[in-house]
């Protein structure tokens, strides 16, 4: 366990560095009951991503849970927020766009060419990390404001520069829309998205980060969003 520590701490500060980086996964982690993100980054490091020129691992604490051990998200928004009001985002959902686009600012400060949105409750599938880097470095930036690796939205690129429009959209939308709705034509008009042709993150977190959604009935109602296979056809 010492060991695993030890990498952590290491993969963490990795993005310290003066260099800018051509592709940057960007894993945002928050507190929960269980924490999935050890057995994440082994997904990470078993495929070499340390020893992969230009491209980093970002994690960051969104809300200084992680004891140090992980990135501090800078310039963090606190909604004002105490009672979920009937037709709007739940105040968590709310927090969450706040943080997720403040972490990908974050990112898109290291990266010159595409940040990679991931959760940290998904393993990368064998040689998916290859799989994704190769595809990137075959899309035109000009041209695509997303790219799609995962179902239900798990893995998803942006071409750095076009990071701030989709932070600026999410937080207008923040009281009507949850992050996770990336439609488009809503916030790059123009724009292409790319769908890879197969699932490459599978999902293992069972334990949310809002408390309302790990209760039997919502774990029954959507228990279809919560599970994936590595490859298959999306």
């Amino acid at each position: 366990m010492k060991k695993i520590t030890l990498f952590l701490i290491i993969l963490w500060s990795l993005h310290k560095a003066s260099s800018m980086y051509h592709t940057t996964f960007c894993m945002p982690t928050a507190s929960r009951s269980v924490s999935y993100v050890a057995q994440v980054v082994r997904s990470y490091a078993s495929q070499n991503v340390f020893q992969m020129d230009g491209i980093v691992l970002m994690i960051l604490d969104t809300d200084n849970s992680s004891a140090g051990n992980a990135t501090a998200l800078q310039s963090r928004v606190v909604e004002i927020c105490s009672v979920d009001a009937q037709g709007l985002p739940p105040c968590r959902v709310r927090q969450q766009g706040l943080d997720v686009t403040a972490s990908l600012l974050q990112c898109a400060d290291f990266t010159s060419g595409w940040v990679v949105l991931v959760e940290d409750d998904c393993e990368v599938c064998a040689g998916g990390l290859d799989e994704v880097v190769y595809t990137l470095s075959n899309l035109h930036t000009d041209e695509i404001a997303m790219a799609k690796f995962s179902k239900f939205v798990r893995a998803t690129a942006f071409p750095a520069r076009m990071v701030p429009r989709y932070a600026k959209s999410v937080r207008e939308r923040l009281n009507t829309h949850p992050y996770d709705v990336t439609r488009i034509e809503e916030w790059a008009p123009g724009k292409r998205q790319y769908i890879h042709h197969r699932n490459l993150f599978h999902h293992i977190g069972y334990v949310s980060t809002v408390e309302t959604r790990n209760d039997n009935e919502y774990r029954l109602s959507y228990e279809a969003l919560r599970s994936d296979v590595c490859f298959e056809k999306m």
